[in-house]
């Protein structure tokens, strides 16, 4: 190994933990000016964490020059599958983008009264909770409805004021 790779290696850990501390920063400044809880911002910081784990990954695999080509095999295959996977899942991913969305968008936050304006299933509810996939209603008859966040955001909502 070489020194500067080293070095290299040691200011791309300074970046990534020093973005980490930005977004999550940020994040909470966000939180802090919509009045947001705890529990809407942790699923926010894990996809940030995510993005900047494998960017650190790609980054660390520059600097040292890992050759692939003995495992493009493997990497293809990989490739393939988890394409197949997320095709097959694309409802997942979206649920995951649409949650992020409505955390910056802030639309809504946990405690909201808010009606989603569908002809076919109207439903108005508390805010319980927001997590990636779901936003969990809970209604006056205290249902709890676990609403898609990729529906939530292509429905209209409206919020009602107590």
């Amino acid at each position: 190994m070489n020194t500067w790779e080293n070095i290299y290696a040691l200011i791309l850990f300074i970046v990534f933990f020093l973005a980490r501390f930005v977004f999550r920063s940020l994040t909470a400044l966000h939180a802090k000016k919509y009045d947001l809880e705890y529990s809407q911002r942790k699923y926010v910081n894990k996809f940030i964490n995510l993005v900047l784990f494998i960017l650190l990954l790609v980054g660390l695999g520059l600097i040292y020059d890992i050759n692939v080509k003995g495992f493009s095999f493997y990497i293809a295959s990989a490739f393939t599958l988890t394409g197949a996977a997320l095709f097959a899942n694309w409802s997942i991913l979206s649920n995951i983008t649409a949650s992020v969305l409505l955390y910056f968008n802030s639309p809504l936050k946990i405690g909201s009264k808010i009606a989603v304006i569908d002809k076919d299933n109207p439903v108005e509810g508390i805010v319980q909770d927001i997590t990636w996939f779901n936003v969990i209603l809970k209604t006056e008859k205290s249902e709890l409805i676990y609403y898609p966040t990729n529906l939530l955001i292509t429905k209209p909502l409206k919020r009602i004021e107590d």
